[in-house]
């Protein structure tokens, strides 16, 4: 039953704005930069295990 309610949220989405954000266009949503710092941040952490 959850699963179906979601599904049957989900798709009412599809009129709204926010639809655009929860669907993914195949670009990049973050610069270049950003993508950097955040692989800088991982690889940091996975250094001290």
């Amino acid at each position: 039953k959850m699963c179906d309610e979601f599904v049957t949220d989900f798709n009412k989405l599809e009129d709204e704005l926010i639809y655009t954000k929860l669907v993914h266009d195949g670009t990049w949503k973050e610069s270049e930069e950003s993508i950097a710092n955040v692989t800088k941040e991982i690889l940091g952490v996975l250094k001290d295990i």
